[in-house]
């Protein structure tokens, strides 16, 4: 992760995966607030909220939402625009 990545997209997408992805979630955030890299992009699939271990990034990183294929469009302009800020930011 702090080699390579800029930015980190995770889909997270039922409580068993949000369980595996919050400890690789919870690294890049500690080499974020290190490097201020990755920037980490977590994407909830037909999720409510984020899992509670998660919940002080969500000041620091969105947590974009995507619930079904009507969403698909708004959220690649979401990721689309994060990620053309990000870009000019490098």
């Amino acid at each position: 992760i702090s080699v390579v990545a800029e930015v980190v997209v995770w889909f997270i997408t039922d409580s068993a995966g949000q369980r595996r992805n919050a400890g690789e979630i919870r690294i890049a955030f500690g080499r974020y607030r290190i490097n201020g890299r990755p920037k980490i992009l977590p994407v909830l699939v037909k999720s409510a909220e984020p899992p509670p271990e998660l919940l002080n990034m969500s000041k620091t990183f969105p947590f974009l939402q995507w619930n079904n294929s009507a969403d698909t469009p708004r959220l690649l302009e979401e990721l689309a625009k994060i990620l053309g800020e990000e870009a000019q930011n490098l």
